[in-house]
């Protein structure tokens, strides 16, 4: 079940503005050699992905709406799909607490689990999508003993259920 074009391409675009200011935070946060004001680029990169990171909930709200209950319901992609909502709560979660809860080690856990999961979410992605173009590949055939065949009254189409026309 593939999302529609603009759907599809807003979320992949939120998801390169999302990974590249949190890789960016994280290099100035982490690189002691950072050329120069790092301060700046820091919160340059926050604002940048706090903003990103809104509209990826309303993405991923669309998403859920449009594409994640019929596949549900058709039973497909089930796992990464489960895994990668899973990790998109855990990352709101975690950004949530980044910014409104106090302590060091409850900001410390939040902080590490929100960027490797940051780092991470890219390749579940990229795993949910490829998965899902495969599964789309894959043709299910039944046996004619399979279909149920329900006559038709009118006979010009006597042998269209064939296949055949006159």
């Amino acid at each position: 079940m593939r999302l529609a074009a603009s759907l599809r391409h807003s979320l992949y675009a939120m998801i390169a503005v999302l990974f590249g200011s949190g890789a960016l935070w994280l290099a100035v946060h982490y690189i002691d050699s950072w050329p120069s004001d790092p301060q700046g680029w820091a919160t340059m990169s926050m604002r940048i992905h706090g903003a990103a990171a809104m509209a990826m909930l309303v993405i991923a709200g669309g998403t859920v709406a449009l594409h994640a209950t019929s596949a549900w319901r058709e039973r497909k992609n089930r796992a990464s799909g489960l895994a990668l909502g899973a990790a998109l709560v855990v990352m709101t979660a975690t950004g949530y607490c980044l910014y409104y809860v106090g302590g060091e080690s409850p900001r410390a856990f939040a902080s590490l689990s929100h960027w490797v999961l940051g780092l991470a979410a890219p390749l579940l992605f990229i795993a949910h999508a490829g998965l899902g173009r495969k599964a789309g590949r894959i043709r299910v055939t039944t046996s004619p003993s399979d279909v149920a065949v329900t006559p038709d009254k009118n006979p010009e189409n006597a042998t269209a259920a064939c296949g055949v026309r006159r």
